[in-house]
């Protein structure tokens, strides 16, 4: 860039940026650059409260670890979200938004040790978390009675198809 006389520099400097995270911002779902976008500005806001740089770059191996770590149980108790306690996906999902955000401007990745290797006391304490995880509750989406309506709706007509339509809703469903 500094061989770019001046009347030009803004425009390549435009082109560069908009146009680079334009592209990454296109390569996953808008939910995940949200999601992303979220939990590192939660980062950012506990990391200073911390004294710390969101890039954890002047803190040793063993510090960095403790801030993530104390970042992780913030999120778990749903400090960020609701409220409400939060299962162990939504800590990893807090987790890899840090580490790709670092990762997206060229930075080493504090969450990682190795590519695809966590540093030590992640991967305990995300098995800590899970352990103490309420189990799933599985819910459904409509009643039973819904299906079993359908099905005795459709025969109570000669129509083939509402019939087929009401055993099909049953068997969906089952």
């Amino acid at each position: 860039m500094a061989r770019v006389q001046n009347p030009g520099k803004f425009g390549f400097v435009s082109d560069f940026l908009f146009v680079w995270w334009r592209t990454i911002a296109d390569g996953v779902t808008h939910q995940t650059t949200r999601d992303r976008h979220n939990h590192w500005k939660y980062w950012c806001a506990y990391s200073i409260q911390c004294t710390s740089d969101p890039y954890l770059r002047q803190l040793s191996k063993c510090k960095s670890a403790v801030l993530l770590t104390g970042f992780a149980a913030r999120v778990w108790t749903g400090t960020y979200g609701n409220g409400n306690q939060v299962k162990v996906q939504s800590v990893m999902t807090a987790l890899v938004a840090i580490s790709k955000t670092c990762q997206l401007v060229g930075e080493q990745s504090p969450v990682y040790e190795t590519e695809g290797k966590y540093i030590l006391p992640i991967p305990r304490l995300t098995e800590g978390f899970k352990r103490t995880d309420p189990p799933a509750i599985p819910q459904m989406v409509v009643p039973v009675e819904f299906a079993e309506t359908a099905a005795k709706l459709g025969h109570l007509t000669e129509n083939k198809r509402a019939q087929a339509v009401g055993n099909l809703t049953l068997i969906a469903f089952y």
